[in-house]
């Protein structure tokens, strides 16, 4: 009996690309929902520690609202 049957090698010879391409998006995820949390985090302290306001946080809200956005699109080429 054969250690490995050749048929699998032929599969994952068709599927690498898949692979890969979930490897990808898996690693692009996990860093923007690592960076999703130091925003929320950065905003939420300089609220109640500094008092800040919405005007001060506007950077934060934008950078905020484009790694949501990330994540629905890496979200999405996960799904498609």
């Amino acid at each position: 009996m054969k250690p490995l049957d050749p048929r699998l090698l032929r599969y994952a010879r068709a599927s690498r690309w898949y692979l890969a391409a979930t490897v990808v998006l898996g690693v692009l995820s996990a860093a923007l929902i690592v960076g999703q949390a130091t925003i929320l985090a950065y905003g939420i302290s300089a609220v109640f520690l500094d008092g800040a306001t919405v005007a001060d946080l506007m950077p934060a809200l934008v950078a905020l609202a484009a790694v949501t956005a990330g994540r629905a699109a890496i979200g999405g080429g996960w799904a498609a």
